[in-house]
């Protein structure tokens, strides 16, 4: 993949996981159990991994997810 596509990505999924996170902290408490979530940060240069890290710390945050993360 390009450079370009690798940002538009990255981009998009951190857009959408940040939507999902504010609408998740909407609501007054989860019920039931936490969305189990790994992200696998396969990207190749320093600002796309910390835009990944930015993503998993905003998700940790969120009492809905139970995140891990793994770098390849």
């Amino acid at each position: 993949m390009t450079s370009k596509k690798v940002m538009v990505l990255v981009t998009v999924g951190l857009l959408l996981f940040v939507g999902i996170a504010a609408a998740g902290q909407q609501a007054p408490e989860p019920q039931g159990e936490k969305v189990r979530l790994l992200l696998v940060d396969e990207t190749k240069t320093f600002s796309s991994t910390m835009r990944v890290g930015i993503l998993a710390g905003i998700l940790k945050k969120n009492p809905l997810f139970a995140v891990d993360v793994k770098m390849v």
